[in-house]
């Protein structure tokens, strides 16, 4: 940076924040965002982030400035910023790509580095039917960095219908229940999707009345 200053002065002008190493991220890039990580973590992407010459957001939301947002986890919370992100397209990447960016003294491939679809997210399996499919959701979504937990201990419970007794122990306790096509959802689009409309989890009675017009007419 410093003989590029020495050849441009203007360069000057385009700096965030000193120290400055050099210009790594793009202009257009927009600024860097962090969520859910630790203070040690969190500081030392800030303080990459500075020196490649791109702007840290400190905002506690998503402001329309981002470009990029670095996380460790993804967040069903309808506010997160992963949310947020997630509806605006932006790139979700673990803290790994600031540290390769920066090894790099250039700009990388996201893919490697883009955060798993289900990464920390705490899922409970048990609520199906027939036990294979649920073995075999389960490790998908462990492989996509999700973490197998028990109910009281869970932030999602996957059940078949609403007269699964784990939906029913997950609505006393306040647990968010999702069906098996909404797992699958997010593992085929590689991301954690808010569990809405046909992804919620569905009354068998009302899926037979829509897959046959609505209910019979009375007699009369």
């Amino acid at each position: 940076f410093a003989e590029r200053l020495l050849r441009d002065a203007s360069a000057l002008a385009k700096v965030h924040a000193l120290p400055l190493f050099d210009f790594i991220f793009r202009p257009s890039a927009g600024a860097v965002c962090c969520s859910g990580l630790q203070q040690m973590v969190r500081q030392r992407c800030a303080t990459l982030t500075r020196w490649m010459g791109a702007r840290f957001a400190e905002s506690e939301t998503l402001g329309p400035e981002v470009g990029l947002l670095v996380t460790g986890r993804v967040s069903l919370h309808p506010d997160s910023k992963y949310q947020a992100a997630l509806q605006r397209r932006i790139p979700i990447v673990r803290p790994s790509c600031l540290e390769a960016m920066w090894e790099a003294k250039s700009e990388v491939n996201l893919e490697p580095h883009t955060l798993p679809a289900l990464c920390g997210l705490g899922i409970c399996f048990g609520g199906l039917l027939q036990a294979g499919e649920m073995e075999a959701l389960q490790a998908q979504a462990v492989a996509a960095g999700a973490m197998s937990e028990p109910l009281d201990r869970a932030e999602v419970v996957i059940v078949k219908d609403v007269f699964a007794p784990r939906y029913l122990e997950a609505q006393r306790i306040g647990i968010l229940a999702a069906p098996p096509l909404w797992l699958e959802r997010c593992l085929e689009l590689r991301c954690c999707v808010p569990i809405a409309g046909e992804l919620e989890v569905q009354n068998p009675q009302s899926l037979q009345l829509k897959l046959f017009g609505g209910p019979s007419p009375a007699p009369g």
